[in-house]
């Protein structure tokens, strides 16, 4: 589990992480995205779950996936991929 935009964070905001995979040639990656602070994910609430496709096949660590979390005004959470 990773903190994108942490507690307080004023909106809107825009946040970005990068992951890498974790399994040689994978090409498929979740996002389970979460709103809490507690060290357990399962103690948190889900807000929603992410497949992310199309990940050129590599060694494990060499493809890096970027994500992008965006909180509207209206605070409305949008997910979105970033490509390099």
């Amino acid at each position: 589990m990773s903190v994108v935009i942490s507690r307080n964070t004023p909106i809107p905001t825009k946040k970005s992480k990068t992951y890498v995979t974790t399994r040689d040639n994978q090409s498929y990656m979740s996002l389970n995205v979460f709103q809490g602070e507690r060290s357990r994910s399962t103690n948190n609430h889900l807000l929603g779950k992410f497949g992310i496709s199309g990940i050129p096949l590599a060694p494990k660590g060499f493809s890096e996936i970027g994500v992008c979390l965006e909180i509207d005004a209206n605070g409305i959470l949008t997910v979105t991929r970033r490509y390099y």
